[in-house]
């Protein structure tokens, strides 16, 4: 016979769920405050002590609850005596927390290459074009044999995409620096929202997340999303990222009478806000695919309706706590609710659903040979772990002493893109530092040969000059003596005549 997991009572049916039919996935919808949070926890206590792992995001901080028993209050056991439960018990359960940004748990990391193109454009919320010139920048790392880990080693390709356009650009297209500078920003956005810390290594291997405790039980991996979600196209894609590396993984098993894994996908609109239609064939490409691997996914909403059709048509499994209706809209909303359940003739469902009370839903699961089963009025079940707040050094002492942590703690960062690019931009200025040297060199050398001729000339001019003035003066000497010794010969000769007269 299928395991089964009790999810409430209608009258006195009991509502199950059947484990061999979690991996046609579900859905928990409903109004803030009606009790979305309580179905999740019994689904997932269920699972666990099916021996089945899970994965939750928690993005309230009111998860972490599981690794503590329940304590017995006025409502719980009002609850437990309506619903003529006797073997009800309180239990804890095995907890790993996670952090992406490494802060407050486990740290979960990934490198750029890993993420790819596609997903990395919808965390950036990048433009087409942007998307595109992200396309190139990956093909010219795979081109060139360069690893891109981190964000520094996408800057660095980004780089030299710039440096390089014009080559660039005549094999891929139009290379815009404008395009090129709005991705730097949208990296220094990432970057200041703690986003660079899930890139890097040692990235998170997602076997890790298939574990049993010592006692048999699944494992409750909890994603650490306080933070994350004030980042709703980062906390959407790591999670869908998530969700495609589990998928990677898996090998196909077909139906089993038990799933290997099952992921709550909280706050899941957010995966489908400004999606196109390329993001919405993925994701349901994703869940048919993901099915066949043994895996079970929950869509947590307030309104069904924000997921798209062709996803909310394969949630076969549903929950549907009570819906407000104040507008139009709201109401259309809930017709479109409506007519995706199956229900009785004669039931006003419409109708029935905006007057449920807290922990109460409408709940429509598949039987065992997968035909639905009609939505019931159900009241759920109370959980058996905590439900509150858990103190911060119980949450600090409980990833803290995980084997996990300490697998995954050192940040290592070994070469890629950015130290590759780097040492060639390096030997690049080091050489055209030694050619201008060279330059310079040879200026030099040239400017003292035109120094050294011009010195030269200017010697032979000197020369020239000296030579003609010491002619000159010699001329002028010679002149002068030639003419003392005629005029000495001359009084001579004058002297030797006025002898001669005298005689």
């Amino acid at each position: 016979m299928t395991e089964k997991i009790l999810l409430g009572k209608h009258d006195e049916e009991s509502i199950y769920l059947n484990l061999s039919m979690i991996n046609r996935h579900g859905l928990i919808a409903g109004a803030t405050g009606t009790g979305k949070t309580v179905s999740l926890k019994v689904i997932a206590e269920g699972l666990s002590q099916q021996g089945i792992p899970l994965i939750i995001p928690d993005v309230k901080g009111d998860l972490y609850s599981f690794l503590k028993k329940g304590v017995m209050d006025d409502n719980i056991e009002k609850r437990i005596k309506d619903l003529n439960i006797t073997d009800f018990y309180f239990d804890q359960y095995p907890v790993q927390i996670y952090d992406v940004f490494a802060e407050n748990g486990i740290p979960i990391r990934t490198t750029i290459s890993e993420i790819g193109p596609v997903l990395l454009a919808r965390m950036l919320d990048l433009t087409e074009v942007q998307e595109g010139i992200i396309n190139i920048a990956f093909r010219i790392a795979d081109e060139e044999g360069l690893l891109l880990i981190d964000i520094k080693d996408l800057r660095q390709i980004l780089i030299y995409l710039v440096d390089n356009k014009e080559e660039i650009s005549k094999k891929y297209g139009t290379i815009s620096s404008q395009s090129i500078g709005a991705i730097q920003r949208r990296l220094l956005v990432l970057e200041e929202a703690g986003g660079d810390k899930f890139f890097g290594e040692k990235a998170f291997d997602i076997k890790d997340f298939f574990r049993k405790s010592a006692d048999g039980k699944g494992e409750i991996n909890i994603i650490n999303s306080k933070k994350l979600i004030e980042n709703k196209a980062l906390y959407s894609t790591i999670l869908f990222w998530l969700l495609s590396k589990i998928n990677q993984a898996m090998p196909e098993v077909g139906d089993l009478d038990k799933p290997k894994l099952v992921f709550f996908f909280d706050e899941a609109h957010m995966l489908f806000d400004k999606a196109n239609s390329q993001t919405i064939d993925l994701v349901q490409r994703l869940v048919k695919s993901i099915r066949s691997k043994g895996v079970g996914i929950f869509f947590i909403s307030q309104d069904p309706t924000d997921i798209p059709e062709p996803i909310l048509s394969q949630l076969s499994n549903k929950i549907q706590h009570s819906i407000r209706s104040y507008t139009a809209k709201d109401q259309k909303s809930i017709k479109a609710i409506a007519a995706s359940f199956r229900v009785k003739e004669g039931e006003n469902f419409s109708q029935e659903i905006q007057n449920l009370a807290i922990g109460q839903a409408y709940v429509s699961t598949l039987n065992e040979d997968a035909s639905p089963s009609f939505a019931r009025k159900t009241t759920i079940c109370p959980p058996k772990s905590y439900l509150g707040t858990i103190d911060d050094k119980t949450l600090v002492e409980t990833y803290e002493k995980s084997d996990l942590y300490s697998k995954y703690e050192e940040y290592f960062d070994r070469e890629s893109a950015f130290e590759i690019l780097t040492a060639r931009i390096k030997e690049k200025e080091d050489l055209e530092n030694l050619q201008n040297q060279a330059k310079e060199e040879e200026r030099i050398e040239i400017k003292r040969e035109k120094d050294l001729e011009k010195m030269q000339r200017q010697r032979q001019k000197q020369f020239s000059t000296l030579a003609k003035s010491t002619q000159t003066l010699t001329n002028s000497i010679v002149r002068s003596i030639g003419y003392r010794i005629g005029r000495d010969i001359y009084g001579m000769i004058k002297g030797i005549g006025k002898k001669n007269n005298k005689r």
